[in-house]
């Protein structure tokens, strides 16, 4: 058992007050035919991999810099990389 299982439980209780659930509510309803539950789920897990894909954004454009600055013909090779980079994430659809 990790150590996250042994402290926390599974369930996540957020606290709304009536206006608030209505309006998440209603945005579920329109996104689909999934319950309350199910949507905001997938809506934090979608919001914690996006703040993941950032942190490698910002790790890459680091390493470039450094490469860029210290490597003989690294500017060629950081370019390249940073071509791809963008080729990638325009194909996932970013």
């Amino acid at each position: 058992m990790n150590d996250m299982a042994k402290r926390k439980s599974p369930d996540l209780t957020i606290r709304l007050v009536e206006s608030e659930r209505a309006t998440i509510d209603r945005a579920a309803r329109k996104r689909g035919e999934r319950g309350v539950s199910s949507w905001a789920r997938a809506v934090l897990l979608r919001e914690a991999a996006r703040e993941t894909d950032e942190e490698r954004a910002r790790r890459v454009a680091r390493l470039i810099t450094a490469m860029r600055k210290g490597i003989p013909g690294a500017r060629a090779h950081a370019a390249e990389v940073e071509c791809a980079r963008r080729e990638d994430w325009g194909r996932e659809g970013r």
